[in-house]
């Protein structure tokens, strides 16, 4: 299964997972867990898990960068 595949699914999950947004006004109620996903802030799931994607992948190269150094003979 392609990896592209688990982020679709985190995305949606996530999405789903949020509270329903409260409308205008008290009276009126919120729109549905996805309307967070046309946010132009943090509460956007697509943002979060796209930074938390790159920070992943930047920590593993750094990892791997660190081992490379760390088993390099002297």
């Amino acid at each position: 299964m392609p990896a592209n595949v688990y982020g679709y699914a985190s995305i949606v999950a996530y999405a789903l997972h949020q509270a329903s947004a409260p409308g205008a006004t008290p009276d009126v109620p919120g729109t549905g867990p996805l309307q967070n996903l046309t946010a132009t802030h943090f509460e956007n799931p697509l943002i979060i898990l796209i930074v938390s994607m790159v920070s992943g992948a930047l920590a593993g190269y750094l990892s791997a960068q660190l081992a490379k150094v760390m088993t390099r003979k002297a």
